[in-house]
């Protein structure tokens, strides 16, 4: 009764969490039919100069100077009073104050209206100019609601146009470790860089909450394991460390899902915009980026020591206690392997931000994503197929022996029940695996194409410099990279496949037993090594 409370309060949880990812605000919001929606831009920017984070807030204080706006005590002051509580919704990822010279005229046009109003209003210190900034010294709004841009040093005569700095233009930063456009120094821009907000948040509630139920899942099999660890032997035991690699993986796609883009962008300041993390200077980002990038390929390494355990037993004919002998090898193997990886792209400093899921992961470019993630998924999800073939072939051949000779009636259902286990769980792990594997592929052959697309529509709005032709319009598909990431945990909420609901019930049927001081016994539903053995030693 208690384990079904449990399930209704995780699944009312998780539909709860599911409601209010998709019901998240994004940065930008539509411009209500106020006294701003006369103004040439149709969406604004949440929250506010003043923090507002509610838009009926905003507008009711704003109505409060409604008289300065409707008696056009300055030409300037609707777009004045806009620009701080109906903040223009820009590139960048926060609102823009109006520049100084504005507030000026803007103050200056309405004191002969303020000193002979009967609206009782004030010019109030939350408008006092010296707290906005002149032009060329931050970012600040004109007069047309324009973005004014910083005031770049002087150049020296003998630079090129085609320099870092003018190339780079607002993505440029002082850390040399960055690279963009191949480009020294230059960032990626956080937001709209290939996906717009709405599309960022959708892709994150997505990961989010298949995250949680990945997490869910597999942690609740490895809790199963520890209250009754009895009959998991190798190769069955590499199944529990399989599913421990996604437990740990799903946890870090939870923080960075939480995190909300924290760890994986830089904070904006007063000149620059909110730019994509490179490189381990941030220590969130590289904790995260060790963590999940060890156990993804730790968990490719466990698919080939179960596939080769199977292999062994079916095939060659191994004991249990033959493979439990070399199981050392084994977790050598599982834990040095990814180690080594995760330390040489640590040395080389190739990690970056990932704006969907929130962590910090293999830098996207092509020649380092081809061989530090493809390429070993690839490696190690045929190997572990291989295996799984050969140890299938090999089961068959054992039951059609037995069924030729009729030997062993009584276990050949037990026997072909074991044969199919192994086949789904192989297919619920390689299916999978190549939809993560081809997605992959599809970013990495496709991310300069998309790049240099990106930097023509946005070249002017970033002060890059522009590209002499026009590159084919080239855009990512948002669906690809969610699938990508379903496909990812896809296995991990299936894991308790291998288990079994049976045997899930008996081992905590045990456990509540142990708790309350009553001894029980219950069967198993599991064919070990030992047991095919014996089913084929006959």
């Amino acid at each position: 009764m208690k384990s079904n409370l449990r399930g209704h309060y995780l699944v009312i949880g998780l539909c709860c969490l599911l409601t209010w990812c998709l019901n998240v605000q994004a940065a930008c919001q539509s411009l209500p039919n106020n006294l701003c929606s006369v103004l040439p831009y149709n969406q604004t920017v949440i929250p506010n100069y003043f923090k507002h984070s509610d838009q009926s807030v905003s507008e009711a204080e704003m109505d409060g100077y409604r008289p300065m706006i409707v008696n056009k005590c300055s030409p300037v002051i609707r777009q004045f009073l806009c620009s701080l509580y109906m903040s223009k919704c820009t590139l960048y990822d926060r609102a823009i104050p109006p520049c100084r010279p504005l507030c000026e005229r803007a103050r200056n046009d309405c004191k002969k209206f303020l000193s002979n109003n009967n609206f009782d209003l004030k010019w109030s210190e939350k408008f006092n100019c010296n707290n906005f900034p002149p032009i060329g010294i931050a970012l600040c709004l004109n007069e047309n609601l324009t973005v004014v841009q910083t005031v770049t040093q002087p150049t020296n005569p003998n630079t090129t146009a085609s320099s870092p700095a003018r190339a780079c233009g607002d993505l440029q930063v002082k850390k040399t470790e960055y690279t963009f456009l191949n480009i020294p120094g230059c960032a990626k821009p956080c937001h709209r860089f290939y996906f717009n907000s709405s599309q960022i948040q959708l892709a994150s509630s997505v990961i989010g909450v298949m995250a949680i139920l990945a997490f869910s899942c597999t942690l609740f099999i490895i809790a199963t394991f520890l209250i009754d660890s009895q009959g998991y032997e190798y190769p069955e035991r590499s199944v529990i460390f399989l599913v421990f690699c996604y437990c740990i993986m799903s946890l870090t796609y939870i923080i960075g899902f939480m995190a909300q883009r924290n760890i994986a962008c830089n904070p904006s300041t007063a000149s620059t915009n909110s730019t994509i993390h490179q490189g381990s200077g941030k220590e969130g980002c590289t904790v995260l980026f060790l963590i999940n990038y060890f156990f993804t390929i730790a968990s490719s390494v466990w698919w080939v020591v179960f596939s080769l355990g199977w292999y062994l037993a079916a095939g060659k004919k191994w004991v249990e206690e033959g493979i439990n002998a070399v199981s050392h090898y084994f977790h050598l193997t599982a834990w040095l392997i990814p180690a080594i990886l995760t330390i040489v792209v640590l040395a080389l400093g190739k990690i970056e931000g990932d704006v969907l899921s929130g962590i910090c992961f293999v830098n996207t470019q092509s020649s380092f994503m081809y061989g530090f993630v493809i390429a070993p998924l690839t490696i190690f999800l045929l190997i572990g197929l291989g295996f799984s073939i050969a140890t299938l072939i090999s089961f068959y051949r054992i039951r059609r022996e037995m069924l030729t000779d009729n030997r062993q009636c009584d276990g050949t259902a037990e026997f072909e029940k074991l044969l199919k286990k192994i086949g789904i769980f192989a297919f619920l792990y390689v299916v999978p695996g190549i939809i993560v594997v081809s997605c992959y592929l599809y970013e990495s052959t496709n991310q300069a194409s998309w790049t240099a697309y990106w930097r023509q529509q946005n070249c002017r709005q970033f002060s890059l410099s522009c590209p002499a032709t026009s590159p084919p319009a080239s855009t990512p598909n948002l669906a690809v990279f969610i699938v990508k990431y379903i496909a990812l945990f896809s296995f991990g909420i299936a894991s308790g496949y291998w288990i079994g609901l049976q045997r899930i019930l008996t081992a905590w049927k045990s456990f509540c037993r142990r708790l309350t001081a009553k001894r029980g016994e219950g069967d198993q539903d599991s064919i070990t090594v030992s047991q095919a053995r014996k089913i084929v030693s006959h």
